[in-house]
């Protein structure tokens, strides 16, 4: 009986140290505070604990992963905001944001339809050590891509929640 258990012990520790190893292969903990530019300025920041810190001339914001509830945007309050990781390996790193349907705020006869099936995908392809592209998607369909290259400037301080703010894409 002391055998299995400490088989089961020696077990549960060596899939601890598997998934610890296989974390560390991920994207945003290979590029934790690390900092790259597109040729707008903006700067472009990974994290463990968010999904994307963007800095530009006058504003800093991060996203999260998980759910927000009622969030007041482009004159519609939207039920749900949900920014949600879908792919990260060691070269990509991929998250969606999916907007539900909201109400329109006074003022505003426009539709707040949400995605509706269209959600947001933002995409970050390591293309080498110093060079990333960042495509865009609304669903399925391809939207853009630019290119962003490593920096020295590392600034992620006094910068908002986006979603908890508004700052949707």
């Amino acid at each position: 009986m002391k055998n299995i258990i400490y088989a089961l012990f020696i077990i549960g520790l060596m899939s601890c140290n598997k998934q610890k190893s296989q974390n560390e292969k991920l994207f945003r903990n290979i590029f934790n505070n690390t900092t790259w530019i597109d040729s707008d300025g903006n700067l472009w920041t990974f994290k463990t604990d968010k999904l994307i810190y963007v800095r530009d001339a006058t504003d800093c914001i991060f996203f999260v992963e998980g759910l927000y509830n009622q969030v007041a945007y482009d004159g519609c309050i939207y039920n749900t905001v949900n920014n949600i990781v879908i792919e990260e390996d060691e070269r990509i790193f991929a998250f969606k944001q999916v907007i539900s349907s909201g109400t329109p705020m006074a003022g505003n006869s426009g539709s707040c339809s949400g995605s509706g099936g269209n959600d947001f995908i933002l995409k970050f392809i390591l293309l080498n050590e110093t060079t990333i592209e960042v495509q865009t998607f609304y669903g399925e369909n391809f939207d853009d891509s630019f290119i962003i290259n490593k920096s020295n400037s590392t600034d992620t301080e006094n910068c908002i929640d986006g979603t908890a703010a508004g700052i949707l894409f």
